[in-house]
């Protein structure tokens, strides 16, 4: 059986009210990371799909950022935001 990798969030075991994530000391719910990716998908919804998405970040903002592009049909590029200027720069323009 084939699983998109949207339903690897919305099927996940957990309940919607408990947490999903905890980064931070901070506990996000299922219920919120959803209503996050949904509202950032949207917000991508003006892009091409197939198109790439560079995703610059740590923590929770990858986790949703990650999702989002997919709920949009986009390419996720994960970038780590660490990565020496020159470096990052690069990464983002050959994407």
């Amino acid at each position: 059986m084939a699983t998109s990798l949207g339903s690897l969030l919305t099927d996940h075991p957990v309940a919607l009210g408990d947490p999903l994530v905890h980064v931070d000391n901070l506990a996000h719910t299922k219920a919120d990371v959803i209503a996050e990716v949904g509202t950032l998908a949207s917000q991508l919804s003006n892009v091409a799909p197939g198109s790439p998405v560079v995703v610059i970040g740590d923590g929770i903002t990858v986790l949703i950022g990650l999702f989002a592009s997919w709920a949009a049909g986009l390419v996720a590029v994960p970038v780590n935001p660490r990565l020496p200027s020159a470096a990052l720069r690069a990464t983002i323009e050959s994407s």
